[in-house]
């Protein structure tokens, strides 16, 4: 008995397809947030969802796993969402959970830290950052931000000026703003890539990932030198996909003024992340968790 999950976000689809005998992680980067920004999911951004829900769900029923799905800002922000999730349940099969800003920040929180002790998570999306700060497995408090990589590219493209001062406004009109939280575990894309690229890491290792600290002195000298780079030479640098140099200046944009602005000092990297948390949020059983 296992489990398998997909989270449909605003940059990728993700899988976790877990079972007593392998947990396997895939990604499929779809950009569906790109248009979500402006309110509306694009046609191109949905048929490309479709396609990756469609391609995980098979390779989840094909070992023995009914697929759960949940989807995050960008489709809880779009006007034609309806579509999209219509689009899944039609070629899928599948039924997808739209989750809150709080339950998705509550996700980030349930991955990262559930076992791990307590303490704040930062979750960097594609359209929005949570924010969450828990203790004894449960969550005390926590915001969703309209800040993410994509949803920058989306707004400003290549204007450090204007995503800085937007990302900044954001961070200051949050409940955590100052609030001198020194260090955070971080989830997503963003913090995972940029914690290999930092270990200079060709070939993804989770294990070498999973508590890379990224202090404030890293993610200044990253946001100054990736933001000097153009897409292609993102691209060839260690731990950075082709697809994630396109907005991991934007992503670590956000991780620092993230940072600054609640006075954290260091990120801990967490490969635990909003897929093991929905399942723990619904009641799914984790198989390294049953033997407990």
């Amino acid at each position: 008995m296992g489990v398998a999950v997909m989270d449909i976000g605003s940059n990728s689809v993700r899988l976790l397809l877990w079972t007593d005998a392998e947990r396997v992680q895939k990604l499929d980067t779809t950009r569906l947030g790109a248009g979500a920004a402006h309110g509306q999911l694009t046609r191109e951004s949905m048929a490309r969802t479709v396609e990756a829900v469609r391609r995980f769900a098979e390779e989840a029923r094909a070992a023995g796993e009914e697929p759960r799905a949940f989807a995050t800002s960008a489709v809880r922000d779009a006007s034609n969402a309806g579509e999209l999730l219509g689009g899944i349940r039609e070629a899928c099969g599948v039924q997808v959970d739209v989750l809150s800003g709080w339950e998705e920040a509550l996700c980030a929180y349930l991955g990262a830290l559930v076992g791990r002790g307590d303490g704040a998570v930062l979750d960097i999306g594609g359209n929005s950052t949570e924010l969450a700060l828990g203790a004894g497995g449960q969550l005390t408090e926590s915001v969703s931000l309209q800040l993410g990589a994509v949803r920058l590219q989306s707004l400003f493209g290549n204007d450090r000026a204007q995503a800085e001062a937007y990302a900044r406004k954001c961070v200051q009109a949050s409940p955590f703003f100052g609030r001198g939280l020194k260090t955070l575990r971080g989830v997503g894309g963003t913090i995972t890539s940029l914690a290999a690229w930092k270990q200079e890491l060709r070939a993804y290792d989770p294990t070498r990932v999973d508590g890379c600290p990224l202090d404030l002195k890293f993610a200044r000298a990253a946001v100054d030198r990736l933001w000097a780079m153009d897409e292609q030479e993102r691209a060839c640098l260690p731990g950075i996909s082709p697809t994630r140099a396109q907005i991991i200046h934007q992503g670590a944009l956000v991780l620092l003024c993230v940072m600054e602005g609640v006075g954290a000092s260091q990120v801990l990297a967490s490969v635990h992340d909003n897929l093991e948390g929905y399942a723990r949020l619904r009641g799914l059983p984790l198989p390294g968790e049953m033997e407990k």
